[in-house]
C-alpha cells in the first residue's frame, strides 16, 4: 500500500496533471447535475477518476488524458439520455456506456502515442527550485555528478583528459505482477563543467562526443536553508512529449529524488520507481490463466547508453510479450525517453 507522505506528494508533483485531467470532465458534470439533477449528482465523482489514475499509474501521464477524454466523451453526455429512463433503461445505458469507454480507450491507445512522435523536434529547457536543510558543501558533494562519485544509485569513473567520465546509474529491483527484474543501470558518460556565476553544469555526451543533455544546478545559502536551482536542456523532444515533461513536473521530481537521498530519507520521487499502466494492467489480467506459473527472477543486462537496449537473460520462453518482456520494454522506453539522470 502506498504511504501516505507518497501519495501527498504524488499529489502535489502531479498537480498540474490531475488539474488539467479533471477540470473539463467536472465542468461537464457539474453542468448536467445542474441542468438534470437526480441522480446525475452521482457523476460528480466520477471526474476524479483521473486524478487516481494519474497517482495510481504516474508515469503515464498521456494515459490519464486518455482516461479525461473518455469521461468527456461517452459517460457525461450518455447521462443526459439516462435522465429519461427508468431503471432498467440505466442500466442498459451503463452497459453501452461502459462498452463506448472501453472502445475509445483502446482506439486512444493506438493513435495517441503517434500524434505525441509527430512534429519537429527540439531541445527543451526545464526550470525547477526547491529547499533544503542540508549545508551547501554537504549538498555538492552528495548530489552533483562528479568524478569519483559512489553511492546507493551512482557510480562515477575518474575524469579522462577530456575532462570526460563514466557513469552508472544503478535501479532498485523491480517487481510487478509477480515478477521481478534484478540489477537494471543505465551507463553514460558525462562531462562537468562551472561558470563564474556559481552554476554547476554536467553534459551527458553520447559514444560519438557530442553533447546529448545538459543539467545545470546552483547551491545557495538563504535564512531559510539552502536554495536549489536547477535547469535542464533536454536532447530534442517532440511538443507533445514536451507538455509532458511539463506536466509531470519532472525535473522538480529529480531533485526530490536527489534531495530523499542526500538527506537520508525514504525516497518519495516517481522517476526510479516501477513504471506501469492500466493498458499493462488488463493485459496482466487477460493473460493470467497463461502465466500463473512465470514467477521466476528475470537479471538484466546494463544498458551501455541512455539509448541502448536493456535486455532480460533468456529464460527459455517463447511466448511473445510476456510480463518480464513488457516491464523491461517499459524501462527501456522510459530511459530513451527521458535521458540520462541528474
Amino acid at each position: 500500500m502506498m504511504a501516505l507522505r507518497v501519495l501527498l506528494y504524488r499529489l502535489y508533483r502531479l498537480r498540474r496533471l490531475v488539474l488539467s485531467a479533471i477540470t473539463l470532465p467536472l465542468l461537464l458534470a457539474i453542468v448536467i447535475a445542474g441542468f438534470a439533477g437526480g441522480w446525475t449528482y452521482g457523476l460528480l465523482p466520477l471526474a476524479l477518476l483521473p486524478a487516481a489514475h494519474a497517482l495510481r499509474y504516474p508515469h503515464e501521464w498521456s494515459e490519464t488524458l486518455m482516461v479525461s477524454a473518455v469521461l468527456m466523451a461517452v459517460i457525461y453526455p450518455l447521462g443526459i439520455v439516462g435522465t429519461f429512463l427508468g431503471p432498467f433503461g440505466l442500466i442498459v445505458l451503463f452497459c453501452v456506456a461502459l462498452a463506448g469507454g472501453v472502445a475509445l480507450f483502446a482506439w486512444l491507445t493506438q493513435i495517441v502515442p503517434e500524434w505525441l512522435n509527430e512534429g519537429p523536434a527540439e531541445a527543451v529547457t526545464l526550470e525547477a527550485r526547491t529547499r533544503s536543510r542540508l549545508s551547501v558543501a554537504t549538498l555538492r558533494e552528495r548530489v552533483l555528478l562528479r568524478p569519483g562519485r559512489r553511492d546507493a544509485r551512482i557510480t562515477c569513473g575518474a575524469a579522462d583528459a577530456g575532462g570526460k567520465f563514466s557513469v552508472t546509474c544503478t535501479f532498485p529491483p523491480m517487481r510487478r505482477g509477480g515478477f521481478e527484474l534484478q540489477a537494471a543501470a543505465l551507463r553514460f558518460r558525462a562531462r562537468r563543467e562551472e561558470d563564474a556565476g556559481g552554476w554547476d553544469e554536467v553534459r551527458t555526451v553520447s559514444d560519438d562526443g557530442k553533447d546529448v543533455s545538459a543539467l545545470r544546478l546552483r547551491f545557495r545559502k538563504t535564512v531559510l536553508g539552502t536554495l536549489i536551482e536547477a535547469e535542464e536542456v533536454t536532447e530534442p523532444v517532440t511538443r507533445g512529449h514536451a507538455i509532458g515533461l511539463w506536466l509531470v513536473d519532472g525535473l522538480a521530481d529529480l531533485l526530490t529524488d536527489e534531495l530523499d537521498r542526500a538527506a537520508g530519507r525514504p525516497v518519495r520521487s516517481i522517476r526510479f520507481t516501477v513504471p506501469d499502466s492500466l493498458v499493462s494492467e488488463i493485459q496482466r489480467f487477460v493473460h493470467r490463466p497463461r502465466q500463473v506459473e512465470r514467477t521466476e527472477s528475470a537479471p538484466m543486462k546494463v544498458a551501455t547508453s541512455t539509448a541502448a537496449a536493456i535486455i532480460p537473460e533468456p529464460q527459455g520462453m517463447t511466448e511473445p510479450m510476456s510480463e518480464e518482456e513488457r516491464l523491461v520494454a517499459e524501462v527501456q522506453r522510459r530511459l530513451a525517453g527521458e535521458g540520462a539522470p541528474a
